[in-house]
């Protein structure tokens, strides 16, 4: 009897023995596994970070509610031409110009809601040296799972873009004043034609009134060298001012 009586205590610590090694099993296993889970979570993100650093464009990420800036990659540094801790020490409102940053809030409550969609949008980023560069600017709303919501911002510098567009318009506008000057000129010339041959013919009738018809015939060459000048302007050529 004294054999059965202690029989029970030792089967129930070794039960719970054995209970606390599974469980230990078991959280090591767990743990094992979070750790992995992280070590890929953060391959994931490093990935992320390393394309975003190898674009030209600037990229930013953005907390989403102080909207300062969480990462800045290379060509952020080139495009503000300030240093990563200057750009991560700043809010995105104070790196864009004043109206750009009143419509920032506007353009962030859409980006929320049509995430993960992106939304594009013409910004000016205010460079280190105190001018501006105009910019073309994709934001997307991220909310990851497990992870703090934020925005991301590819801004492209269109300068180029702009001057190419600025000449092109300036090309068109001349192109239209050639058409316009052309249009003048000939008129002018068929009026001056007239009144250059009356001239001649009053001359003869009325010699007398030589010197008052030679003004008017001054006045008509004149006219003449003009309208050769609006006719050289219309075929895009070299033009100097007239004498008058």
């Amino acid at each position: 009897t004294g054999v059965q009586t202690c029989a029970l205590p030792i089967c129930s610590l070794q039960d719970q023995m054995r209970r606390r090694e599974q469980a230990e099993r078991d959280l090591q296993r767990h743990a094992s596994e979070l750790e992995q889970r992280v070590r890929e979570r953060t391959a994931e993100i490093s990935r992320a970070l390393a394309t975003l650093d190898g674009i030209s464009d600037a990229a930013l990420i953005l907390e989403e509610d102080s909207l300062r800036l969480a990462f800045a990659n290379e060509g952020a540094v080139r495009q503000f031409g300030r240093s990563r801790v200057e750009l991560t020490g700043k809010t995105y409102p104070e790196l864009v110009g004043p109206e750009d940053a009143r419509e920032l809030p506007s353009l962030l409550d859409t980006a929320r809601r049509r995430a993960p969609a992106v939304v594009q949008f013409t910004a000016s980023h205010n460079l280190a040296r105190g001018t501006a560069v105009p910019v073309e600017v994709n934001l997307q709303f991220s909310s990851p799972e497990g992870q703090p919501a934020c925005f991301i911002a590819i801004a492209r510098d269109i300068s180029e873009r702009r001057s190419q567009e600025e000449r092109k318009n300036r090309a068109q506008r001349m192109e239209i004043l050639g058409t316009l000057a052309g249009g003048v000129a000939h008129d002018l010339n068929n009026a001056l034609a007239p009144v250059s041959i009356s001239i001649e013919l009053l001359k003869a009738r009325h010699p007398e009134e030589a010197a008052t018809l030679d003004l008017l015939a001054q006045s008509t060459q004149r006219g003449s060298a003009m309208v050769r000048q609006l006719l050289t302007f219309a075929r895009g050529r070299e033009i100097g001012r007239a004498h008058v």
